[in-house]
């Protein structure tokens, strides 16, 4: 994002622009740096001031109502007045009926408030009711979908703090850009770089991500690179977890050399070319159904790596039919061949032995395989027909001799 660039849609959502005196005035200078059309500045003034203006001087319930339609899906209601988002107080004013209109009502940028939002002690709506003994209100807002956090759950400890911590959230999920400088900007107003979302930090996501970036932005910031994700693995061993894109990538390697740079603990983690070999089949901590290195190779198109496991290891032909988490619930030999790499699914260490007849009622099983749907290739055809059969069966033939070296050296 450059500086003469309109803020993500997100943002705006978040810091109230153009962030008059009642929002914290480090965002305030933020926001204001980066909303770069004044006229449109003005108009969402107009728009805020209006609905402010129902809050102020005012105790009992608020009159949406009275407000014009424009106004009503304009406004950003995620303003803090007097130290306060405008959900709290209603809360403090009992006025259920304009609480609704918040919790149920969307602007054309999304929902009209932001749930998460905290008071200036950092207790989000419902918490915020309990502690104010509203217990139709606590009732009221359950129903609608407002939860307790956990105990163990990241508590903010103030309104600012909830709101630059959800903008460097946004920024690590963001899909459709890098938003780094973004994060870099959140950290310097005081965001978390050890917030959690849910059950990882955000250095988790941003790790699984593969956003190096952000990584060191997080670690410059005094991010803890040792912490563990709720089931326990290191940020390390989640680089193996079934959500990280493309193991053992160039891109997979740069992130876990950041992690490595900064402390992350190693002696729980190996790549592939600093395992010993009987190491390449044991399961790897924190890997999908405790998938070994062969099989994350195998997933990660290593196929140097995935047939050194296959000749070391002494695989045997129903290794190679097993279907296996790791490689997206297909068996090492259909993935193989799905991925048109047949000179690795009949790779002689495996198939040393097998008779033409088993070889072809092995090709019928993945023919039948292919025939079926399967939520992660889609309707992609698998392409290996009874002539590539016929090649393979040759080249393995005149593999037969090497094959049986390389088994009788290894026994």
């Amino acid at each position: 994002m450059t500086a003469s660039s309109p803020p993500p849609e997100w943002l705006t959502d978040i810091v109230p622009l153009p962030a008059a005196r009642d929002v914290h005035p480090v965002v305030r200078a933020r926001a204001l740096r980066m909303y770069v059309d004044p006229a449109a500045a003005a108009q969402q003034a107009q728009w805020d001031e209006k609905a402010l203006a129902l809050f102020r001087g005012t105790t009992g319930p608020v009159d949406l109502m009275a407000m014009s339609g424009e106004v009503y899906a304009r406004a950003n209601f995620n303003r803090v007045l007097d130290g306060k988002p405008l959900v709290h107080h209603l809360i403090d004013r009992r006025d259920s009926d304009a609480l609704l209109m918040l919790i149920a009502g969307n602007t054309e940028t999304g929902p009209m408030i932001f749930r998460e939002d905290t008071d200036a002690q950092g207790l989000p709506p419902l918490e915020y009711a309990i502690s104010q003994g509203w217990d139709d209100g606590v009732a009221f807002l359950e129903r609608y979908g407002f939860t307790r956090r956990p105990e163990n759950a990241y508590k903010p400890v103030n309104n600012h703090q909830t709101r630059v911590d959800l903008i460097a959230r946004r920024a690590v999920e963001a899909l459709q850009a890098d938003e780094s400088d973004i994060l870099r900007a959140a950290l310097a107003l005081g965001a978390d770089p050890n917030a959690m979302r849910q059950s990882m930090s955000l250095l988790h996501l941003a790790a699984l991500e593969l956003k190096t970036p952000m990584v060191q932005a997080f670690i410059a910031a005094g991010a803890d690179v040792r912490r563990r994700h709720s089931r326990g693995e290191t940020t390390l061993q989640l680089m193996w977890w079934c959500h990280a894109p493309k193991p053992l990538s160039p891109a997979w390697r740069e992130t876990v050399a950041a992690l490595r740079a900064a402390g992350a603990d190693p002696t729980d983690f190996k790549l592939p070319e600093e395992m010993r070999d009987a190491e390449l089949g044991q399961p790897l901590p924190g890997a999908p159904s405790g998938a070994s290195m062969l099989e994350m190779a195998l997933r990660a198109s290593d196929y140097k790596t995935y047939q050194r496991g296959l000749a070391v290891l002494g695989a045997q032909l129903s290794d190679h039919l097993t279907t296996s988490s790791a490689v997206l619930s297909q068996s090492p030999l259909e993935y193989l061949c799905f991925a048109d790499r047949l000179d690795v699914a009949f790779d002689p260490v495996v198939w040393h032995g097998q008779t033409p007849a088993s070889m072809r009622r092995t090709w019928q099983t993945i023919a039948a395989q292919a025939a079926k749907p399967n939520r992660y290739r889609g309707d992609r055809p698998c392409t290996f027909t009874a002539a590539d059969f016929g090649a393979a069966h040759t080249r393995l033939q005149q593999a037969g001799l090497a094959a049986r070296a390389r088994r009788d050296l290894r026994l």
